[in-house]
């Protein structure tokens, strides 16, 4: 009976997770997130007909389809699902904290459409800090992103926009795909970017190649001169094509580090003294910052610092050991 008391404790603390107390949650932020998700996956319920909603369970209303013209790479439905979690606006919000951000201050998000609902965390935490923002977002996206045609960054944005949830709007776009420049997309694909262009008159950056993609990011981003960039996803120029990018921990990194890419538009800020935040490999970082991965969105969850569950655990197994010796201390040596 003890080691199944000890069993369910452990279990309890790895099901329920454990926030970091460092991180406030607002309530009213927290449901207007919510209500925004639920919003817009009743707009999708009604208005795309390629929506499944058994791939979004929890209502969260940023989940694509698993394939279209539109996709550029696979992509995992958990970490899709995981990226939407309203936790990660506060976490972004204790990034800037960290980062020395104020009211005013200028903030430079470069995305990829693979993790829309990562984009509209971040940008809610931009909006309740004050923050300048410069947005450019990349069409392309991996599996279960905002790979819709009746659905990619644009019409979400526009929703979000028109029904009060959000005011940023993107400055830019880029095709996204290989190079950046609409490198792998079918004609059907090419043809649905090129009408959703006309139609809703988006502003393009178009580049030749990668390197001209690059140079012409990192020209604007020059221009703006913010305090920080964020990269959400894995665009190709904002990566670069140096192995040294796959090496770097995904959160906040600070210029004058080891891990300063020789490639892509993350290096070059680094190389210009901007902090990068950077959020990719989802699982990798919700287990940093304690947020559940591919779980439902519950605020009754009370802040309990990592540290104490730790302690619990630890105690739990000292526990088990003094019932179940396995060895004892004596004082007659030998050999």
């Amino acid at each position: 009976m003890i080691i199944l008391l000890l069993l369910a404790i452990m279990v309890l603390l790895v099901y329920f997770p454990a926030y970091h107390s460092s991180v406030p949650i607002q309530r009213h932020a927290w449901e207007k997130i919510r209500t925004a998700q639920r919003s817009l996956y009743q707009w999708k319920m009604e208005n795309i007909s390629s929506f499944d909603p058994k791939a979004d369970p929890w209502e969260l209303g940023f989940i694509g389809q698993e394939w279209s013209p539109l996709t550029t790479t696979l992509g995992s439905l958990p970490s899709k699902r995981t990226s939407c979690h309203p936790m990660w606006s506060f976490v972004a919000e204790k990034w800037f904290q960290r980062l020395g951000l104020g009211e005013g201050d200028r903030i430079a998000i470069f995305s990829s459409s693979s993790f829309p609902g990562m984009l509209f965390n971040v940008l809610a935490a931009c909006e309740r800090y004050g923050l300048e923002v410069l947005l450019i977002v990349s069409i392309g996206s991996s599996t279960w992103g905002a790979n819709s045609p009746e659905a990619m960054w644009v019409h979400m944005e526009g929703f979000l926009v028109s029904s009060g949830f959000l005011n940023t709007r993107a400055d830019y776009y880029t095709l996204g795909g290989e190079g950046e420049t609409g490198g792998g997309f079918p004609e059907e694909g090419l043809a649905i970017i090129n009408r959703v262009i006309e139609e809703k008159g988006i502003p393009m950056i178009i580049e030749a190649d990668l390197e001209g993609m690059i140079r012409r990011k990192r020209d604007i981003l020059a221009e703006f001169q913010p305090r920080v960039m964020v990269n959400i996803g894995g665009s190709e120029a904002n990566l670069g094509e140096s192995q040294e990018v796959l090496d770097i921990t995904p959160g906040i990194i600070l210029p004058g580090g080891s891990q300063i890419p020789r490639h892509g538009l993350i290096g070059e800020a680094l190389r210009m003294g901007i902090p990068v935040i950077h959020i990719l490999d989802l699982r990798g970082l919700a287990a940093m910052e304690g947020v559940p991965y591919d779980a439902a969105p519950q605020s009754g969850y009370l802040p309990l610092s990592t540290i104490i569950s730790d302690i619990i655990g630890i105690a739990c197994f000292f526990t088990f050991l003094s019932f179940h010796e396995r060895w004892r201390i004596s004082r007659n040596i030998r050999g």
